[in-house]
C-alpha cells in the first residue's frame, strides 16, 4: 500500500481447529453443577491469529528509489479454546519488532487467559469428553420390544489406537469395553454376546433369547482406558485407581408375543415362500431362530406339533426345540410334487374345553376384637383365552414343491443350447438356453432373508479345459506372481467376489431376477438359464494387469534378471477363445450348511 511518501505492507490471518462433541450430561463443578455446552454439545480445540507488517518512507537518491522502514513487527497467538457455555481460552501471544532501522528492536511473549474454564465433574483422561455418547433403549423407556437389541455408541472406535497430541508430545490411547451387560429386575445377567458395527464405534448386545417380558431391566456399559508405553498398552490410572467411564439405563420391556415373528427367523427349511422345494434333497427340516423363545415350548398346558397342510390332507410331524441353539428340528413327511403347502407350528391346549377356568384359592385370617379371628377363603377364577378349536398357530407360512425331487434331476432334464455374446475383440461371454418346464426361484439363485441371505444353488466353474490351463500355468497356480498382485484381490470377502482364479465368475442375469420379482410367469424364466459363463473376461483382465505390471517393473532389466515365470508371461499373448466344452458344477446347499445333490454340465462353444 502506498500513500504519498509512505508505504506499508501487512499480512494477517486467523483460523481454528475445533472438534464438536457431545459430552452428554457432563457438568461443571465450578459452575453450580450446570450442564456443559448446549444440551451437552461442546467444542474443544485450538485457535490462532497472526499479524505481520512494515511501515516506512520512500525516498529518491539520485537515480535510485529507496524504502526506509520505520517499523517492522510481527505477532502471533496460539490459543487452546473451549466453548460455548462457558467460553474459555488460554495461550501465548508472541512477536518481534524493529524500529528506526534497528535502533530499537526486540521480541516479546505474553501468557493470555480469558473466560471461565469448566472443571469437569469426574473428569477423565480425555478432558471430560464423553466416550459413551449414547445408550438405547432410552432412559426409563417403557414397553420396549422384547426383541430389542440394547446398543451403545462411542466417541471413538473401540480397541483401536487413538493418538492425542499433548504438551510433551503425542500419546496413544485406546478404549476397551470392561462390561456390557443387561440385568433383569432380580439382578440376573441376561445371556448374550457383543456384536460391533463395521466401524467399531457402535456395539450391540444381542441376547441369546428374547428379553424377559414385563420387567424392569438395567443396561450397563463400562469402558476403561489404556495408554501405549514402551510399545505395550497399559491400564491408565487416576489417583492410583483405574480410570473408567460408566453409563447405565433402566427400561421396562413389553409383553411377549404368542407367535414366532418371521423377522426372528435366521433361516428355515422348507424356506418361507419357496417356489421350488425339492422333496428328495433331504427330509430334515429346520427353523433357526435369531433369538430364543423358550417360553413358547415350556408351557405344559400346550402340546405343540408341526403340520404340513396341503390341498388334500394334513400331515403332522414331531419336533425338537433346542434351547441352547434356539433351533427347531423336525422330520419332513413325504410330500407330493407340484403342490402348495402351509407349514405351521400348532399348539393344542391339553384341556378339552376351549376356555378353561383356572381357580385360585386365597386364604386370609382377619383379626378381630377380644382375641377373636375370622378365616376367609376366596376363590378367584381366571379364564385362559384360546382359539375356537383349542388350537393356536405359533408360526405359519406357505411354500411350493418342485416338479422334480432333486436339483440334479431338474438339471438332468434340461437340454442346454449354448449361445455366445461378444464383450470386446478378444473376449466373449457364454450363455445357455434351456427351454425348461420349470423356472428357478429367488431362494435358489441369490437367497432370501429366510436362507440367511445365502443362495441354495452354489455354482462353480471347474476350469478343467485347455484355455483355463494356460492361465493357471502362466500365473494363477503361482499367484501372487513374483510378488505382483491383482487389484481386485482387495474385494476378497465381498458379495460379488469371484475368486482368484475366478471360479465364481458365473453371474446371474439381472433381468432374470427382475422377472422373478415382477413377472414370475414371463416365458423368459423358462427359456434362459440364469447363469452366464464369464471367466474369459477375468482371464483377459488379470493377464493384462499382470503383464503390464511385469513390463513396468522389468523395463530395463535383462531377461536373465527375470524369473522364468515372468519371462513366460511377458512373451505370452491372450489368444483366441477356443471351441469346446467349459464345465461347471451346481451343488444344492441346504440352509445350515449341509449339501444335497450336485450336477456337472457344460457351456459349449461351437
Amino acid at each position: 500500500m502506498n500513500a504519498l511518501f509512505l508505504y506499508a505492507r501487512f499480512q494477517a490471518g486467523l483460523g481454528q481447529d475445533l472438534m464438536l462433541k457431545n459430552y452428554g450430561e457432563a457438568m461443571c463443578s465450578n459452575r453450580g453443577g450446570k450442564q456443559i455446552g448446549i444440551n451437552g454439545w461442546y467444542a474443544n480445540g485450538q485457535a490462532y491469529v497472526y499479524l505481520q507488517g512494515e511501515l516506512g518512507i520512500r525516498i529518491k537518491l539520485w537515480f535510485v528509489n529507496k524504502r526506509l522502514p520505520i517499523v517492522k513487527a510481527g505477532t502471533a497467538a496460539l490459543l487452546q479454546a473451549k466453548g460455548p457455555n462457558p467460553y474459555w481460552a488460554r495461550g501465548y501471544l508472541s512477536g518481534n519488532y524493529n524500529l528506526l532501522g534497528g535502533m530499537v528492536k526486540g521480541n516479546f511473549r505474553f501468557k493470555l487467559e480469558f473466560g471461565e474454564e469448566c472443571k469437569m465433574e469426574k473428569e477423565s483422561v480425555f478432558g471430560g469428553m464423553k466416550l459413551i455418547t449414547d445408550l438405547s433403549p432410552k432412559k426409563d423407556e417403557n414397553n420396549v420390544d422384547i426383541f430389542a437389541i440394547p446398543q451403545a455408541t462411542f466417541a471413538f472406535k473401540v480397541d483401536e489406537p487413538i493418538v492425542i497430541p499433548e504438551d510433551d508430545g503425542e500419546h496413544t490411547y485406546k478404549i476397551v469395553i470392561d462390561k456390557m451387560v443387561v440385568l433383569d429386575e432380580k439382578g440376573n445377567e441376561i445371556k448374550g454376546k457383543i456384536e460391533f458395527a463395521k466401524a467399531k464405534d457402535v456395539a450391540n448386545f444381542v441376547s441369546t433369547d428374547i428379553l424377559p417380558p414385563n420387567q424392569k431391566m438395567k443396561f450397563l456399559v463400562q469402558v476403561s482406558f489404556m495408554e501405549k508405553k514402551g510399545g505395550v498398552f497399559q491400564v491408565v490410572t487416576v489417583d492410583g485407581k483405574k480410570a473408567f467411564e460408566k453409563e447405565e439405563r433402566y427400561f421396562t420391556t413389553g409383553t411377549a408375543p404368542t407367535t414366532i415373528p418371521l423377522s426372528n427367523i435366521q433361516y428355515a427349511y422348507p424356506v418361507v415362500s419357496q417356489e421350488n422345494y425339492y422333496t428328495g434333497e433331504t427330509n430334515k427340516g429346520t427353523i433357526q431362530l435369531k433369538r430364543g423363545q423358550d417360553y413358547l415350548f415350556d408351557d405344559p398346558l400346550w402340546k405343540t406339533s408341526i403340520q404340513f397342510v396341503g390341498e388334500e390332507n394334513t400331515l403332522e410331524s414331531a419336533f425338537v426345540y433346542n434351547e441352547g441353539t434356539n433351533q427347531i428340528t423336525f422330520t419332513t413327511p413325504e410330500l407330493s410334487t407340484e403342490k402348495q403347502y402351509t407349514f405351521s407350528i400348532v399348539a393344542k391346549n391339553s384341556n378339552s374345553s376351549a376356555t378353561t377356568d383356572l381357580t385360585k384359592q386365597t386364604k386370609e385370617t382377619v383379626g378381630g376384637q377380644n382375641e377373636s379371628e375370622i378365616n376367609v377363603t376366596t376363590q378367584t377364577k381366571n379364564a385362559q383365552s384360546v382359539s375356537k378349536d383349542a388350537d393356536f398357530e405359533r408360526l405359519s407360512y406357505t411354500f411350493r414343491t418342485s416338479k422334480y425331487n432333486t436339483l440334479e434331476a431338474k438339471l438332468s432334464s434340461i437340454n442346454f443350447n449354448t449361445l455366445w455374446g461378444k464383450i470386446n475383440s478378444d473376449v466373449i461371454m457364454l450363455q445357455n438356453n434351456m427351454n425348461a418346464d420349470e423356472a428357478f426361484d429367488t431362494a435358489e439363485l441369490v437367497g432370501t432373508q429366510y436362507t440367511d441371505n445365502k443362495p441354495l444353488i452354489e455354482m462353480t466353474a471347474l476350469m478343467d479345459d485347455a484355455f483355463a490351463d494356460k492361465f493357471e500355468k502362466l500365473f494363477y497356480n503361482s499367484y501372487p506372481l513374483d510378488g505382483m498382485t491383482l487389484s481386485r484381490s482387495a474385494q476378497a470377502g465381498e458379495e460379488n467376489y469371484v475368486g482368484i482364479p475366478p471360479t465364481k465368475a458365473l453371474p446371474i442375469y439381472s433381468s432374470y431376477l427382475q422377472y422373478l420379482e415382477n413377472e414370475k410367469y414371463n416365458p423368459f424364466l423358462k427359456r434362459i438359464f440364469p447363469y452366464k459363463y464369464d471367466l474369459f473376461h477375468y482371464y483377459h483382465a488379470d493377464w493384462y494387469e499382470l503383464i503390464s505390471k511385469a513390463a513396468n517393473r522389468y523395463v530395463d532389466a535383462p531377461q536373465s534378471a527375470r524369473t522364468a515365470q515372468v519371462n513366460n508371461l511377458l512373451q505370452s499373448t491372450f489368444g483366441v477363445v477356443p471351441k469346446g466344452k467349459y464345465n461347471v458344477k451346481a451343488v444344492y446347499m441346504i440352509p445350515g450348511g449341509d449339501s444335497g445333490t450336485e450336477k456337472q454340465f457344460s457351456y459349449t462353444l461351437k
